[in-house]
C-alpha cells in the first residue's frame, strides 16, 4: 500500500480496512494486478476517496452521473443481461 495514501485515510476507513483484513501483501497485490479491470476497481476507488474530501470536486462523478442519467431506461431485467 501506498504509504501516502494510507497517511490520508481517516480513522473510520483505517477500522474498516483492518477489518477487512489490512493491506494486501505483495503477493495478493500481484494477483489482483492480473485481474482484467484491476484498474478500473482502482479509479472507482479513489473517486470514493475523492466524494470524500468536503469541497472537492470529481469531474469523473459528474461524466458518470450525466451519462447515466441520459441513458434510456431499462427494467432491472436488462439490465442484468
Amino acid at each position: 500500500m501506498d504509504p501516502h495514501y494510507f497517511a490520508q485515510l481517516s480513522a473510520a476507513s483505517v477500522h474498516t480496512l483492518k477489518l477487512q483484513g489490512g493491506p494486501m501483501s505483495p503477493a495478493e497485490v500481484a494477483r489482483f494486478e492480473q485481474e482484467p479491470y484491476y484498474r478500473a476497481a482502482v479509479r472507482v476507488r479513489q473517486w470514493d476517496d475523492q466524494g470524500k474530501v468536503v469541497g472537492e470536486h470529481a469531474d469523473e462523478c459528474c461524466y458518470l452521473t450525466k451519462y447515466f442519467s441520459e441513458r434510456p431506461q431499462t427494467s432491472s431485467h436488462e439490465r442484468c443481461r
